[in-house]
């Protein structure tokens, strides 16, 4: 009996398997054949057209901003001709001064120069054409002449009100900070909007490890539902009438879920916000019905359902960092149980905490830095001490004084909770800062490289989860071992291709460029390898010799006539005859 209960048992596992399987290869076809967005002809680019639609999204950055057209329809001969021509959605760019009275919601008619989305210009390039086809937009514009703007006919639909409200919220916050790292920062943990961030507090977030702060995720709605959840129950208990007679937890979970879908909606609905709202609404369904709560089988229920709708959002960066690292928490938090503990004081509850802390900071970092060093190529050294500390201030600072902020100021107007506000954020702002002032604080990490860190990952994960004597030893060994390496050793790319023929060499710490770069691409070089910024326009100072780019001295250099353009005679610095910059 028991070998026949064991073999049905593999067989109902086999057939789960199957069902899967075939339901995954049905909905891709599906989503294949009906509303998967591909690229258009390369006829498209820099056609002047007219364009309409309504607008669906307004993203401002300083003076410049972005809009979303949604369903647009393009007014060109050439487009009309194009054997594919479905285009979702549309990205238009123009001065945010034109946009002072736009609103989600609007009809938006422009004549623009069509534009597709830029590929990368490296290896290590940001893929800007595939996340936006990602995101279902294959087409953007340039505005290029007039712009008219007109309300709907019926009045806006309750989502494009809160849509707005997110857009007014945000200006709020905007025009009332002067510090506008502060302003910035509230914008993005309230509403999303990361276009209102200083580059520099963005910098020091993303070197020190802090980044996914800035982006509003499954730690925020955590933060969020917990506090509604606690705050209800509290108020309940304080009318014995209603905390006697009914379940508190019940009441407190079902206005939580509110409280959650409007931040989800004031939040841009990102796919991490999504899957947090997910998690929330499966929590308190099981509470609400009495069942018990598994949480990696809802997270399972979740992926399951986000990939039905979007197979090619298993690609992206967001829905990768997101499930492997809550994946990996979980299955953490899903062992604790089975410890014994025998000290229940103060300080050993304390210590106990601060323990879990450091285990899920070291869960997470290990869990996603495979997948962060292979979309960003670079990882973060400190990541993991300054998340211990960042999520300190998160849960008891941050985002209850955030959650009071937003309803003090943003609501009523009171602005004691702004200045509030200010310090806490101050505080996070300090954090970042300080990790990122240390030296190699990110360090480049190379493709080959970062199946390294997998293995890493995977070995490090084993020992955590599954409690081995000296996992910390052992893990910190390990960690120490794999960091070191691209701290000592340059992993960056001796040969730099570049998608326009041109080619950059490194000589040590530096690049040399040989071929034509605009100022644009330049900066973007410059930027992602930790080069200084460059001003220049190499490709207005070059002659038909030909010319290659200092990026640590920022000089353009010109080369004999006659030069032989191979690799090895760049090395060769004699053939380099005039300063053009001098």
């Amino acid at each position: 009996m028991v070998f026949f209960a064991l073999k049905w048992q593999k067989i109902k596992i086999s057939l789960v398997c199957g069902v899967f399987f075939v339901a995954g290869l049905v909905t891709s076809a599906i989503y294949n054949d009906n509303f998967r967005v591909y690229e258009l002809n390369d006829i498209i680019n820099n056609e002047r057209a007219w364009v309409s639609g309504q607008i669906s999204q307004i993203d401002i950055k300083n003076k410049y901003a972005k809009l979303e057209l949604s369903n647009p329809t393009v007014y060109s001969d050439t487009f009309d001709a194009l054997d594919y021509k479905y285009v979702p959605n549309l990205l238009v760019s123009t001065h945010s001064s034109r946009l002072t009275e736009a609103k989600i919601g609007d009809q938006f008619v422009a004549q623009v120069l069509l534009k597709k989305p830029s590929g990368k210009l490296f290896a290590d390039d940001f893929d800007y054409a595939s996340y936006l086809l990602g995101n279902r937009i294959n087409l953007t514009a340039q505005v290029r002449g007039d712009i008219y703007i007109t309300k709907p006919a019926a009045s806006y639909t309750l989502l494009q009100q809160l849509k707005n409200y997110r857009f007014n919220v945000a200006n709020k916050i905007n025009n009332y900070y002067e510090d506008k790292g502060v302003s910035g920062l509230s914008i993005a943990l309230i509403t999303g909007f990361r276009g209102y961030l200083d580059n520099n507090i963005k910098d020091d977030f993303k070197y020190s490890g802090l980044a996914h702060l800035m982006a509003i995720s499954g730690m925020h709605m955590a933060f969020l539902a917990g506090i509604v959840f606690l705050l209800v129950r509290f108020m309940i208990c304080l009318v014995p009438v209603i905390a006697l007679n009914y379940d508190s937890k019940k009441i407190a979970g079902f206005i939580t879920i509110f409280f959650a879908l409007f931040y989800l909606i004031l939040a841009g609905s990102s796919l991490p916000t999504i899957r947090a709202f997910c998690m929330v609404l499966m929590f308190v369904i099981t509470l609400l019905f009495n069942r018990s709560k598994l949480a990696l089988h809802t997270l399972c229920i979740i992926a399951i359902l986000i990939l039905t709708f979007d197979p090619m959002a298993i690609f992206s960066a967001s829905f990768q960092l997101s499930f492997s690292a809550v994946f990996a928490m979980l299955l953490y938090n899903q062992l604790k149980p089975f410890e014994l503990h025998v000290d229940f004081s103060t300080s050993a509850k304390i210590f106990r905490n601060f323990i879990n802390t450091l285990n899920i900071s070291i869960i997470a970092f290990t869990a996603t830095m495979f997948f962060v060093a292979s979309h960003f190529s670079y990882i973060s050294i400190y990541s993991i001490s300054a998340n211990v500390i960042a999520s300190i201030l998160m849960a008891f600072i941050v985002m209850p004084v955030l959650f009071v902020f937003f309803i003090g100021y943003v609501v009523f107007d009171i602005q004691i909770f702004a200045n509030l506000n200010q310090y806490s954020l101050n505080l996070l702002i300090e954090l970042a800062n300080y990790f990122a002032n240390f030296d190699n604080a990110s360090v480049y990490i190379s493709e080959n490289y970062s199946y390294v860190l997998l293995a890493a990952s995977l070995l490090i994960l084993g020992l955590i989860i599954f409690d081995f004597n000296r996992k910390y030893l052992l893990s910190g060994a390990i960690l120490l071992v794999v960091l070191l390496i691209p701290v000592k050793f340059n992993l960056k790319p001796e040969i730099l291709e570049l998608s326009n023929s041109s080619v950059a060499l490194r000589l040590e710490d530096k690049y040399v460029l040989l071929g034509d770069l605009s100022k644009r691409e330049l900066k973007k070089v410059s930027t992602y390898y930790h080069i200084d910024k460059i001003g220049n326009n190499l490709a207005k100072n070059c002659d038909s010799s030909g010319c290659i780019y200092d990026f640590a001295n920022q000089k353009i250099l010109q080369m004999n006539e006659g030069f032989n353009e191979s690799i090895e005679d760049v090395y060769l610095t004699d053939y380099i005859v005039k300063d053009l910059t001098e």
